[in-house]
């Protein structure tokens, strides 16, 4: 009988490999697809959460796993809707550098946890909400979201709040204070 840890890096690993193919239907504009995918990936990230916390020691990996799986979804699917022309370019490019160095500082490769805070747990959920509205926008026709600058705006304020979650991780690092900053 399989794990509820193996259950939960098997739907991590599922997240990883449908998001190439999200980036595929955004580029080719397939956005129903990419609707039902992003669907998919929340599910996957919800449960796989789950699942692990039933597990009564979830694993160190299983975390950078889940973390990494979040990471690449949405910043690839932020490249390519950056790429569509719906999100900025530096958007994708800030959640990568965010998201290396939410670990380096963690210190997850000398075994320790990761260390979240408030504000980038804030900005990964706001990833996820960015990516679901321009594809949900398109795959319904809502043109009137991107006319009233909602998309833009939303994307704008998340490329803010992710600088200054960068920034707020280098104050605490030069401090010496990432491993006592927990959300």
């Amino acid at each position: 009988m399989r794990s509820s840890l193996s259950i939960a890096n098997g739907l991590t690993f599922a997240r990883l490999i449908i998001s190439p193919i999200n980036v595929w239907c955004i580029l080719e504009g397939k956005f129903v697809l990419s609707s039902a995918i992003f669907i998919i990936a929340v599910a996957s990230d919800v449960f796989d959460g789950i699942f692990a916390r039933r597990e009564a020691n979830p694993s160190r990996i299983g975390g950078i796993l889940d973390h990494s799986a979040d990471c690449f979804f949405v910043s690839s699917a932020l490249l390519a809707l950056a790429i569509h022309g719906s999100v900025p370019f530096l958007f994708p490019i800030l959640v990568v550098f965010a998201f290396i160095q939410y670990v380096l500082d963690s210190r997850v490769f000398q075994r320790e946890q990761l260390v979240p805070s408030k504000l980038g747990r804030w900005n990964g959920i706001g990833y996820f909400v960015i990516v679901g509205i321009v594809v949900g926008e398109n795959a319904l026709n809502f043109d009137w979201i991107s006319n009233l600058w909602i998309r833009q705006t939303f994307s704008w304020v998340l490329v803010v709040s992710t600088i200054l979650s960068i920034g707020e991780r280098l104050f605490l690092l030069r401090r010496g204070n990432v491993r006592e900053h927990r959300s």
